[in-house]
């Protein structure tokens, strides 16, 4: 993203707003999440095969907003908080993993 600013300036909040999500779907991909939805106050992520470590550390982190639910089409459901966008949440959710692969942040998405 700095290169692109870089190069021809701050881009519009369209393109930021796309940028971001096709960087959240890269990181769902690579965490094993094939769907993310919005349940009235919470995001539900679908995965075929969790990763326990993952989750755990989310849960701490996260106190009293993740639970996991069993199922068909089992997935975890971290609460949403009102002062909280979103995009915050989902950053925040893929920070935690990642910090967890390289036990530092590198992630770098924009608000638009």
């Amino acid at each position: 993203m700095d290169e692109l600013i870089d190069r021809f300036g701050d881009p519009p909040e369209s393109v930021t707003g796309l940028i971001n999500i096709a960087l959240i779907r890269s990181l769902a991909v690579k965490h094993g999440i094939y769907e993310i939805g919005q349940r009235q106050n919470a995001l539900a992520f679908f995965s075929e095969d969790f990763d326990i470590a993952k989750i755990n550390r989310l849960a701490q982190r996260m106190r009293g907003r993740v639970r996991v639910v069993p199922g068909d089409r089992a997935h975890f459901i971290i609460k949403t908080v009102a002062t909280e966008s979103l995009l915050d949440l989902l950053k925040r959710v893929f920070d935690i993993f990642e910090s967890g692969v390289t036990g530092e942040s590198k992630l770098d998405l924009k608000n638009g």
